[in-house]
């Protein structure tokens, strides 16, 4: 089970990467889209070192696994693409901060779906619509 949810897990992030713009965050670092384990990636954070007080108190109060994705931050890299619903899919995802992009569209609803997501924070993004009322 570990092993498959690390490869789901690659694999949400590639499409984040392709839907938000992603060359932004090789400028700032080299190992997205390497073969290097997904929590060496800018800006993405596993295990309890992302995992937000709240998100442990939550509906899913087990800790996560050290290789699991509980954050992504990438703040300041004028992202301009779309927010992927995929996003929903990271089971341990707590924190979610893309602020200070160009990102655009709407929230995604299906963002309502990941049970430990206590932070997100899409400030001074170009975002459309309204906040989906699940979240």
């Amino acid at each position: 089970p570990a092993k498959s949810r690390r490869k789901q897990e690659a694999k949400i992030l590639s499409v984040f990467y392709e839907k938000i713009g992603g060359s932004r965050i090789l400028e700032s670092d080299g190992r997205w889209m390497s073969n290097q384990t997904v929590c060496n990636w800018y800006g993405v954070v596993c295990g309890h070192r992302g995992q937000h007080k709240a998100g442990m108190k939550g509906r899913n109060p087990t800790p996560p696994p050290d290789d699991a994705i509980t954050a992504i931050q990438l703040n300041n890299l004028d992202l301009d693409g779309t927010l992927p619903t995929e996003l929903s899919m990271l089971e341990y995802l707590s924190q979610l901060i893309l602020r200070n992009n160009q990102i655009k569209g709407t929230i995604p609803a299906d963002l309502a779906y990941a049970s430990r997501l206590c932070v997100l924070d899409l400030s001074n993004n170009r975002l459309t619509g309204s906040i989906p009322a699940l979240l």
